[in-house]
């Protein structure tokens, strides 16, 4: 391997540790919060990034991986808030104005699930001669009639 792949693979390791650190500290300061019961029943700990994906005149992937974090957490609240509220105000015979707001499911679908682009992503890099033309060909090919 060369200098710049041994980098790449470091700043991945990296990257991956601190994802699976995050989700660890966030599960343990809501396993506290919840004193052994469900989110549901307790209290829970979210982070809410009001703004969403963010556009910057240059985007790295580590930008990337933070926006998808906040959009995570974005419809985990509106999930949480509006939508199983209003649920719950209707059950109770409550009428609610009805209340719209930014849904960016299909997008966090895109990137982050099963043949999404960084699953797509992380098979490129373990392959030996991928190429970006090769990783934007599988993108293309496996979303190609994605409404966004």
């Amino acid at each position: 391997r060369t200098a710049a792949q041994a980098k790449a693979a470091r700043d991945g390791l990296a990257r991956l540790i601190y994802g699976q650190l995050f989700k660890w500290l966030i599960a343990g300061i809501n396993l506290k919060l919840s004193k052994g019961a469900t989110a549901a029943q307790g209290q829970f700990f979210g982070v809410l990034d009001i703004a969403g994906f963010e556009s910057f005149e240059h985007n790295s992937l580590e930008q990337l991986f933070i926006n998808l974090s906040n959009e995570h957490l974005q419809l985990h609240f509106n999930n949480h808030v509006f939508t199983m509220e209003l649920e719950d105000y209707k059950a109770d015979g409550i009428e609610v104005a009805n209340i719209t707001f930014p849904d960016n499911s299909d997008v966090v679908e895109l990137l982050d699930s099963k043949g999404a682009v960084l699953q797509i992503l992380d098979e490129e890099v373990s392959m030996p001669k991928a190429t970006d033309q090769t990783f934007l060909s599988k993108v293309f090919k496996a979303h190609e009639g994605h409404c966004r």
